[in-house]
């Protein structure tokens, strides 16, 4: 049965997920910034939501805890983003940060996805220019774990995504020497905070978007999304 387990990082508590322990599930100390999302929790006024023609987000019955589900319109790149107000996430210093979603989509090759930290942008897909986030694209099921700094990112695939399959993709900033990123609990990918690419210079927001590929409207299914960071 699934657990947690406490450990400490710089003086606060943090909750892993026993059998994952690359896996924040929860912070407790003075100095956190938390962001915790499903379906319980969704407001939309937490959100700058960018909907392209008739593209919605919505809570969505039908699982246990609920979801939140992303429908594009039935033009292709109509989709829509949802990202978190404000830009409380630095990835610069030693402030240990960690993202994670549970997330599937119903036609993988087929629709363009993002999930992670970004500056604020309403086009994120079309061309956001820094973040540390997950990515797929239209005519491709590989998911690529990607850190952007100006326009130029450094690209790692990740896994190959299945459609209407759950993926678990998250990464962990260590604030010291490495950003580790996972796919379904396996190590995908290091890479260092020296890359030239890495996002150090931005603040940063959670954010998930997508859009889709053909004149379908397409769904990009959300059970849970967590980001936490140390400030001190």
């Amino acid at each position: 049965m699934a657990g947690v387990t406490a450990t400490t990082v710089h003086g606060h508590i943090v909750y892993v997920d026993t059998d994952e322990t690359q896996r924040w599930v929860g912070v407790v100390g003075p100095s956190v910034t938390r962001f915790e999302f499903d379906a319980v929790t969704y407001a939309a006024d937490m959100f700058t939501v960018t909907a392209v023609n008739g593209s919605t987000i919505a809570q969505v019955a039908g699982a246990l805890g609920g979801n939140i589900v992303l429908t594009a319109d039935t033009a292709e790149n109509d989709g829509v983003q949802a990202q978190l107000l404000g830009e409380a996430f630095y990835l610069n210093g030693d402030y240990p940060a960690y993202f994670g979603a549970r997330f599937k989509a119903a036609d993988v090759d087929q629709t363009d996805i993002l999930v992670g930290l970004c500056i604020t942008d309403t086009t994120t897909i079309a061309g956001v220019s820094d973040g540390a986030y997950f990515r797929s694209v239209d005519e491709s099921a590989v998911l690529n774990f990607v850190l952007e700094q100006d326009s130029v990112e450094t690209s790692n695939a990740t896994d190959t995504l299945v459609d209407d399959t759950w993926v678990v993709a998250e990464f962990y900033y260590d604030g010291t020497t490495n950003i580790y990123a996972y796919a379904d609990g396996v190590l995908v990918s290091t890479v260092a905070l020296t890359d030239a690419n890495f996002p150090d210079d931005e603040y940063l927001s959670p954010i998930l978007a997508m859009l889709t590929g053909e004149a379908i409207a397409n769904t990009l299914t959300i059970d849970w999304v967590r980001a936490y960071q140390i400030r001190e």
